[in-house]
């Protein structure tokens, strides 16, 4: 893996140096680019060798997290090639050239670069405190654009480390800086990010399709100003598909998946972690559209893939695991299945600790498929557990609490104590009814697993 480390590092370096001759012959030799362009260009360029300087030291230190993951870091590194895309300032105020604005603007640059290299290697609060700085140097630059990332990038890190509620308003905070220095890439970039933690996590799936027109609508309008537009229509797409998904239109969300990941694919390859994303949402659709061994397909290359970039341990990992672990148990793998979810509550427990809304789902999981091996006191165990779990992360209305009421009432029914299994049944079905609407599948579950426990009751 460090030969392919050394490899990546070493290939990047090689494509930097071939952008920045390029650019500069255009302008200098053969007069084919403006000083303005060259200046743009030249600005990409220099960012993306402070991300490639950043990527080296956090290497050089030898945190475990980061030489674990090694290979998922360099594949982060943005593109060079990309910056001959520029084809004109976003529209705002220019960039500070001198002085103490300059200098700040600088400092937040390397930053920024150090949040994208932790972040990458899953040292989240390395990568919060990353960002608290860059959001301070940012500020005293007064470079609206330089600002807005900063938020942003403090609002991935709350949404990641289970601060939902911290990172709706660090997003949005990001997209009010991104207006106001006509930046739409970084605006788009926002968005996205808010489609997964509001219409996701916090499960205002509406509020998410709203943010994920926002962002395909601004990454159309970055395209000539952001060497990355592509890229974030691509994540926008996927985005949109899992929210469509959480909102139960699986033909919808299928397509806007598969959008997404064609596009990432060829921009940045099957194993980047935003492609991997795209192929989870539609190995997620395909399982909750009943297809069991294509989603066990999917998701099993997305568990083993990130397992060999990330290493077993890695929480992003725990979340592929679990998915996996649903289309395994569907098609009768129980015992696999309980593994998968086992070593992911585990992994998420030492993550991100026993308040994440993670461990909740883990334990709602897992505690179903001991319901199925006939496990039922164990079983109940984890589901309480799961309920007291996700209550405490994200509140007493979420499809989330849902799930883990008709688990509980589906295990009591199993245990045959229907009595037991009526009233968070009926609660079940009332909040999915109130969260996600009559017409969700969901609810139709909780309807027919109604009918048998009162016809259990009835027969008593």
């Amino acid at each position: 893996d460090m030969e392919r480390v050394r490899a990546a590092l070493d290939g990047h370096a090689e494509r930097w140096l071939a952008s920045y001759v390029q650019t500069c012959e255009a302008t200098r030799l053969r007069g084919t680019q403006s000083e303005e362009l060259l200046d743009l260009r030249m600005a990409c360029l220099d960012h993306r060798l402070v991300e490639l300087a950043t990527v080296v030291r956090v290497l050089e230190q030898g945190t475990p997290s980061a030489v674990e993951r090694a290979v998922l870091v360099t594949q982060e590194l943005s593109p060079p090639q990309q910056c001959a895309a520029v084809e004109r300032n976003a529209g705002g105020a220019p960039r500070p050239r001198a002085g103490a604005e300059a200098a700040a603007l600088a400092e937040a640059e390397r930053a920024d670069a150090e949040w994208h290299a932790l972040f990458a290697a899953g040292d989240f609060k390395g990568a919060d405190q990353a960002a608290a700085r860059q959001l301070a140097a940012a500020t005293r630059s007064t470079f609206e654009p330089a600002i807005a990332q900063a938020h942003h990038n403090l609002g991935r890190t709350a949404s990641e480390l289970g601060r939902y509620k911290e990172a709706e308003t660090e997003l949005h905070a990001a997209g009010v800086a991104a207006l106001r220095g006509r930046d739409p890439a970084v605006f788009a970039h926002s968005r996205i990010d808010v489609i997964f933690t509001v219409g996701d996590r916090l499960g205002r799936t509406e509020e998410g399709q709203r943010a994920a027109a926002e962002a395909e609508a601004a990454a159309q309008a970055a395209m000539d100003t952001s060497p990355r537009a592509q890229e974030l229509l691509g994540y926008a797409s996927s985005a949109r598909g899992n929210v469509l998904m959480r909102a139960g239109r699986y033909d919808e969300a299928e397509r806007s998946a598969r959008a997404g990941y064609d596009l990432l694919q060829r921009i940045r390859g099957p194993e980047h972690p935003q492609t991997l994303n795209a192929l989870q949402v539609l190995g997620n659709v395909a399982f909750l559209s009943g297809r069991y061994a294509e989603a066990a397909s999917l998701l099993g290359s997305v568990a083993t893939t990130r397992s060999k970039l990330l290493g077993a341990e890695h929480p992003q990992v725990a979340v592929s695991d679990l998915n996996w672990a649903n289309a395994l148990s569907e098609g009768g793998h129980h015992d696999e299945a309980l593994a998968l979810y086992e070593r992911a509550l585990r992994t998420i427990t030492a993550s991100y600790g026993q308040g994440h809304m993670l461990v909740g789902t883990a334990l709602t999981n897992m505690g179903d498929e001991l319901r199925i091996l006939g496990r039922y006191e164990e079983a109940l165990a984890c589901q309480h557990r799961a309920l007291a779990a996700i209550r405490a992360s994200l509140g007493d209305e979420h499809r989330e609490i849902a799930v883990a009421l008709h688990n509980l009432a589906s295990t009591e029914l199993a245990a045959g104590r229907p009595a037991a299994a009526l009233a968070p049944a009926e609660e079940a079905l009332a909040m999915r009814r109130r969260v996600l609407g009559d017409a969700h599948p969901f609810v139709r579950e909780d309807q027919k697993l109604l009918t048998e426990i009162r016809g259990a009751l009835a027969r008593r």
